[in-house]
């Protein structure tokens, strides 16, 4: 649909995921009254239901567009995020179909930023911190001498993995989008200069797993992401 010369736009019926978020003014409360007037939803499915199915389709496409496409959207939320049900042909169930608007900032990675950031994604997924922080101060684009304490930044990664998982991996008590935040701050505070494409994806785990936990609050992206986190790692994708 694109060309050098010419972009050919479509009319797209979907629901603004803000109506599921109840966001949409006075009148914005989604209810099961509201959830039947959804495009294609199956008769009689509550609004429960429509959230949490909705959620995890946009979790497994960030998952998908991270892992195996590496085209990441960069500024993913509610606004620019519709749903729909549409008629699988396959199942002939109604499932749910994303519209996604405003991909103008998009990120893809370079092979070595890509193959930095899943190796991080990987220590904090398997609890070694130790291993991140050395992964980030090893691989610093800034000049390493003006690194404060380089020791210490690694024992605040591992200690700030440590604590993020200490809980055990429950649904709904695992924050990957708290867990990069925290790392950004730490490596602004010890001057760890990080690649600008690992900061804007960061950026955007925090801002679609905020989305994903008003959908369904014990939304889990780490468990989610580990089929393809595994399959990454191993040069699958």
């Amino acid at each position: 649909f694109v060309a050098e010369a010419v972009l050919v736009e479509s009319y797209e019926k979907a629901v603004p995921l803000q109506a599921v978020l109840g966001q949409m003014g006075k009148h914005g409360k989604f209810d099961d009254e509201a959830a039947s007037r959804v495009p294609g939803v199956p008769e009689g499915m509550a609004a429960d239901e429509v959230r949490e199915r909705v959620g995890k389709v946009c979790m497994d496409m960030f998952m998908k567009m991270l892992f195996a496409d590496n085209f990441i959207h960069g500024d993913l939320h509610p606004g620019n995020i519709h749903f729909r049900f549409e008629k699988d042909p396959r199942s002939g169930l109604q499932e749910v179909e994303l519209v996604i608007f405003d991909a103008g900032l998009a990120i893809n990675l370079s092979r070595q930023d890509r193959s930095n950031f899943v190796e991080v994604f990987h220590a904090i997924a398997t609890r070694n911190g130790p291993h991140a922080g050395h992964l980030m101060l090893d691989r610093t684009p800034g000049d390493k001498s003006r690194v404060i304490d380089p020791d210490r930044f690694v024992e605040g990664v591992g200690s700030l993995i440590d604590s993020f998982v200490s809980g055990g991996l429950a649904l709904g008590q695992v924050s990957l989008g708290d867990a990069f935040s925290r790392l950004i701050s730490l490596a602004c505070d010890h001057r760890v200069k990080l690649e600008t494409s690992f900061v804007t994806v960061a950026n955007s785990i925090i801002l679609i797993e905020g989305v994903g936990r008003q959908l369904n609050p014990v939304v889990d992206l780490l468990l989610q992401a580990r089929p393809l986190l595994v399959d990454a790692m191993m040069g699958n994708l």
